[in-house]
């Protein structure tokens, strides 16, 4: 994986030419604030109900609670805290079934994820999760979408976030794609996240 931005630059631009988006994430974060939170790279991950669409909106990115396994005892999702290392998958290697198809990480079934054991380790400052590559993936792509605010700017709410969610939740557009004729990940917007966020797909 590429060096990192520092954070400092890159919320920096989030907040000043990525302001539209960046405002509209800040709003939902604040809403969902007693969910539970964790940093992924420089974006701040926000784990909401079970089954809901994965958002992207500057640094601030929204995640189906289905990525994440269940602890037996309490049954409620094992999510990490703080700063957290994902575990270094290759990049050759998330190129997995979910998404590659035609369905997508976001409307994967709970069933249909592979998991990790939910373990957590020390790495210096960070702290290394033990993730499916399922969650992995879907957290390169989502922060991917992040690249493409502070790239476009103003301009990432109509070039690349309507047009995403119209190809996700109007069934009109999404049919070749729910039906396996294509992959969700080919559409523009999503590839471009793809490449982006560092995965690669078959």
């Amino acid at each position: 994986m590429k060096k990192e931005m520092p954070l400092f630059l890159y919320r920096l631009i989030q907040f000043t030419w990525g302001l539209p988006q960046t405002a509209a994430g800040l709003c939902l974060y604040l809403y969902f604030y007693k969910n539970k939170h964790f940093k992924y790279r420089n974006a701040i991950i926000t784990v909401w109900s079970d089954g809901a669409d994965c958002l992207s909106l500057g640094p601030f990115v929204f995640i189906s609670g289905s990525f994440f396994e269940k602890d037996p005892a309490s049954g409620t999702r094992i999510v990490p805290e703080g700063q957290v290392c994902c575990t270094a998958f290759p990049e050759a290697d998330v190129a997995g079934a979910a998404g590659n198809a035609g369905g997508s990480d976001e409307s994967a079934g709970t069933d249909s994820i592979g998991r990790g054991n939910g373990n957590v380790a020390n790495a210096g400052t960070e702290r290394v999760f033990e993730m499916s590559p399922a969650l992995e993936r879907i957290l390169r792509h989502e922060y991917g979408h992040s690249i493409q605010s502070m790239i476009l700017g103003p301009a990432y709410l109509p070039v690349v976030g309507i047009p995403s969610i119209l190809w996700c939740r109007v069934p009109s557009l999404g049919r070749s794609w729910r039906s396996g004729k294509r992959s969700y990940y080919s559409f523009f917007t999503e590839r471009s996240a793809d490449r982006f966020g560092g995965n690669k797909r078959e």
